[in-house]
């Protein structure tokens, strides 16, 4: 099992209401995120995840060690020891 760290910002940490959290996993980022959805529920995976989809929604970043996943393998993304999670709306303005 490899301990890595989730980080949440902004509304996403509202939900969790904890800014990091550490979970032992071995896999990828699809399944620390079940194990994340698991602890915090529906509101969460609604927040980040279009239910007809099944993809991450646009506006959510989902980076492993600062680098987005969809510059990685995506969901597919294997975790590896000392790994970091972060989670976070992309910010938008007008």
């Amino acid at each position: 099992m490899s301990k890595v760290k989730f980080l949440f910002f902004s509304s996403l940490q509202d939900l969790t209401q904890s800014n990091t959290i550490e979970i032992n996993i071995n896999g990828t980022v699809k399944d620390a995120l079940d194990l994340i959805f698991e602890l915090y529920g529906d509101p969460l995976k609604n927040r980040v995840f279009d239910q007809n989809s099944g993809k991450i929604k646009r506006y959510i970043i989902v980076a492993v060690n600062r680098k987005d996943i969809r510059h990685l393998n995506g969901l597919d993304t294997n975790l590896n020891e000392g790994d970091e999670i972060s989670l976070l709306p992309a910010a938008a303005g007008g």
